[in-house]
């Protein structure tokens, strides 16, 4: 085997029944040292494939980053309330949206409980089983849809 330190390049060993051949190059004694070898090129490589493939791996990498910031932030928060609540809490009115058969829709606040405190996490993503409290702000005052279902059976 060459040393580190030897200019000798190990390229390929050959199995005979007797005894094994290894061949080897001497750089020191080849008359152009400075002639590269091609590699071998591989001539099916779509150009925007790889950038598509590229760009995919640094969105997700970039997605995965903010999460984990997101998350740090909602721990240090949780840890350290001098930095600011982690948690906070979001009313909303269970207002239901009820399909009649005319094709029209009735709305008709819950009986049983009209309104409901719900607890969100303030970060830009779901921590800790919580919602964030932007989405459940956003979407507080949304009906729920209701959808009578006539079974097909008698």
């Amino acid at each position: 085997m060459p040393r580190p330190g030897n200019a000798n390049l190990l390229i390929g060993v050959r199995k005979n029944s007797e005894h094994a051949t290894v061949s080897t190059i001497n750089h020191e004694r080849s008359g152009n040292q400075n002639e590269a070898h091609p590699l071998p090129q591989d001539h099916h490589v779509n150009p925007l494939g790889a950038f598509l493939k590229r760009a995919l791996v640094l969105i997700v990498a970039l997605a995965a980053l903010m999460y984990a910031g997101d998350y740090a932030m909602v721990r240090l928060r949780i840890a350290f309330p001098k930095l600011g609540p982690a948690l906070d809490s979001v009313q909303m009115e269970r207002l239901y949206a009820i399909a009649l058969k005319n094709g029209r829709t009735k709305y008709q606040l819950d009986a049983q409980q009209p309104e409901v405190t719900v607890t969100c996490v303030r970060a830009l993503f779901p921590h800790l089983g919580y919602n964030p409290c932007w989405y459940l702000r956003r979407n507080s005052q949304k009906p729920i849809p209701m959808v009578i279902l006539i079974s097909a059976r008698p």
